[in-house]
């Protein structure tokens, strides 16, 4: 792991991740019926309540949904979230073909100079997450498994310095 700063320890990351899983894991139940159906609520508070369990900050998870709908104007593959450099995530609906939309998504980047460094692309009860940059298998779960994937997601915490902060310090 690298000297970058953490805002929460990797301890309290997997709890709130637990919280997370549990209560995603609970939600997917009610779409397992094909009753409920996801909406851009649904959305915003699976991608918010992952970020968040991470500690990042709520103004970069807010940027996040900002910069996917950006990005995917005009696409036939819309993004959710988008974070440069970080991660890139797809919310389907349940029981989509998460291989059809881990494809669809990657052409929706294809034109990005700075890609994420992971995709994760989700149909609210299965999770396929995918590592951009070293080009790895893409590891497949169920939404109540995120806490065992905890690592390979850490750059969610990431703290970001602000660019006037960075300068007050240089002086």
């Amino acid at each position: 792991m690298s000297n970058e700063e953490y805002n929460l320890d990797r301890e309290t990351i997997v709890d709130n991740l637990t919280v997370f899983a549990d209560a995603r894991a609970d939600r997917a139940k009610s779409f397992a019926g094909g009753d409920a159906k996801i909406d851009d609520t649904d959305v915003r508070q699976f991608f918010t309540g992952l970020f968040q369990a991470f500690g990042t900050d709520p103004d970069r998870v807010a940027t996040s949904f900002d910069e996917a709908e950006r990005l995917s104007e005009g696409s036939d593959n819309p993004l959710s979230v988008y974070w440069p450099g970080v991660i890139a995530g797809v919310m389907k609906k349940p029981g989509s073909n998460l291989e059809d939309a881990i494809q669809g998504a990657l052409q929706t980047l294809a034109a990005q100079t700075e890609m994420p460094e992971y995709l994760l692309v989700t149909d609210y009860a299965n999770v396929a997450l995918m590592n951009l940059a070293d080009d790895s298998e893409t590891t497949k779960f169920h939404v109540g498994e995120f806490p065992k994937h905890v690592d390979e997601l850490m750059s969610l915490s990431k703290k970001e310095i602000d660019p006037e902060d960075d300068e007050d310090e240089s002086k």
